[in-house]
């Protein structure tokens, strides 16, 4: 089991740090410190660990990145900005009116808005996540359409051409997004390309597209793009969002609702 220091796990921090150097190309180990909150000699052995993992290149007082990723668990993410996650949920929420038919991504923050539309009635959600479809199974009357496919281990999610092939025969009235990374001119990522395809064919059978991502994601960017920013309808962040972000995404047309 990986060592816990300040509350949060090692390899959690290590993967944490190592989007952080995927996005600002190199990061000092002050100012990893001051992020982490942990000591310079914690902040050197991550680095050399990655090192020794090829997920990085030591320097003189820092590292580069080599462009390589480290990709949390569904498990492993749950706890992180929980806080967030449960917030941006509430704020969606008031997207979804009985009747309609809904697309709920894969993910942390999307499984806390499944939370919620169980309390919402006259509702069919199409998932690809086997947690949001049993949560929804055992706890909500609403009818749950769930994408059969190759399951992705320790992401508790299906992928796969058996996906892609039933969403063909299916359209959204709107769809709840998730993503890993979000950048003005990358757009959005994540580290999979079978879970991107996923994304992209959803998306595009959507009328409405509205990205559920706290800003720990911003001006981070993944292996696999599967949609640009103008792209969605709204986006719902959290207050730590920066504003210069904020800026150029309305100015792609996009409506943003702070949580």
């Amino acid at each position: 089991m990986a060592k816990q220091q300040n509350g949060i796990l090692a390899e959690i921090r290590r993967r944490e740090m190592l989007e952080i150097l995927n996005a600002q190309g190199h990061a000092t180990v002050t100012e990893l410190c001051g992020h982490f909150q942990v000591s310079p000699a914690t902040i050197r052995n991550d680095l050399n660990e990655l090192e020794a993992m090829k997920y990085l290149k030591r320097t003189h007082g820092g590292a580069l990145s080599l462009g390589t990723s480290l990709e949390l668990t569904s498990s492993e993410k749950v706890e992180l900005h929980i806080q967030e996650k449960q917030a941006i949920a509430k704020m969606a929420l008031p997207f979804i009116r009985q009747g309609q038919v809904i697309a709920i991504d894969t993910g942390t923050t999307t499984f806390e808005l499944a939370r919620l539309v169980s309390g919402v009635k006259g509702v069919t959600v199409i998932t690809n996540d086997l947690k949001i479809a049993l949560f929804l199974e055992e706890n909500s009357q609403n009818s749950v359409i769930f994408l059969g496919g190759t399951v992705r281990k320790k992401f508790h999610c299906t992928v796969g051409r058996s996906v892609l092939d039933q969403m063909d025969q299916l359209f959204v009235d709107t769809v709840f997004l998730a993503t890993n990374a979000m950048d003005i001119e990358r757009g959005l990522s994540t580290p999979s390309i079978d879970t991107a395809d996923v994304k992209r064919k959803i998306l595009h059978n959507a009328r409405a597209r509205i990205l559920l991502a706290d800003s720990s994601k911003i001006a981070r960017e993944s292996l696999a793009r599967f949609a640009t920013i103008d792209e969605m309808d709204v986006l719902i962040t959290d207050a730590g969002a920066d504003a210069e972000f904020i800026r150029q995404v309305q100015a792609q047309n996009v409506r943003v609702i702070i949580a």
